[in-house]
């Protein structure tokens, strides 16, 4: 059994499918429904929706190296901020436990989005 889709609620489906697919360097699948979607890999979709009340969810991503790289320099690029926590997701700091680091950021609604790397 695999996760096949989650939904995400935002108040603008286009712009924040647009920020995952630049932050995250995810594939745009289009418009399915009333969704935009996004291809995390051959399974897994995210699918966005419009709501006007947005509750904040925390959804996070296990990297490669490289992806995990990436998705940090477009960070520091954009002069967006990342914290080690999830509660501080602005002191420039990335978390390292064990065999892994990671980093909190925000995505255009406050949903707090992480990125870990692969365990070795």
């Amino acid at each position: 059994m695999k996760l096949d889709h989650t939904i995400i609620y935002c108040s603008d489906k286009i712009a924040s499918a647009q920020f995952y697919a630049e932050i995250l360097g995810l594939k745009e699948g289009g418009s399915h429904y009333s969704f935009e979607v996004l291809h995390v890999d051959d399974t897994l979709k995210l699918l966005f929706s419009n709501r006007k009340h947005i509750s904040s969810n925390h959804y996070a991503f296990r990297a490669s190296a490289k992806e995990y790289d990436s998705v940090l320099s477009h960070l520091v690029v954009r002069s967006l901020p990342y914290g080690d926590s999830p509660t501080d997701r602005h002191n420039e700091l990335e978390y390292r436990r064990a065999e892994e680091k990671g980093f909190y950021f925000d995505d255009p609604d406050g949903h707090i989005l992480e990125m870990i790397t692969e365990r070795r």
